[in-house]
């Protein structure tokens, strides 16, 4: 609530702001004479085609090969800086998927070996008899 009523302060103030800067400036426009406003447009008219014609021999010179041919060689650089990244990323991820898949083959080849489940099973029941024989324990004890 408090940041809409701030904001609101903040438009009205820059309304008051820009109605007052306008009607001071009202005036002094329409007192300027209209052969100021005249002249003031044939000169930029005349500054744009001055611009043109710059424009013009500077293409039929042939002046824009060398700004064009630095462009692109700087353009070039920077994609292949790019294509360096991105040749260097892409190794990384199909090194770190080669040695996941790896893992995962061995795990698969461990699984598979029927000592392992061997090995499980007799550790599991290790473990149970050992937690029996605690509980057991326990229970004379107390």
């Amino acid at each position: 609530m408090t940041m809409i009523i701030v904001f609101s302060f903040i438009f009205l103030a820059s309304v008051v702001g820009i109605s007052f800067i306008i009607t001071r400036k009202i005036p002094l426009v329409l007192e300027t004479p209209r052969e100021v406003v005249n002249d003031y447009f044939d000169q930029g008219s005349s500054r744009a085609h001055i611009r043109v014609l710059r424009i013009r021999s500077w293409i039929r010179r042939g002046a824009y090969w060398g700004p064009l041919l630095a462009f692109s060689a700087r353009a070039i650089r920077r994609l292949r800086v790019v294509l360096f990244k991105i040749d260097q990323y892409s190794f990384s991820l199909l090194q770190n998927v080669k040695e996941k898949s790896e893992e995962r083959k061995e795990k698969q080849a461990l699984e598979s070996d029927p000592r392992y489940w061997e090995e499980l099973r007799s550790v599991k029941r290790g473990e149970d008899q050992g937690g029996r024989i605690q509980a057991a324990d326990a229970e004379r004890k107390v």
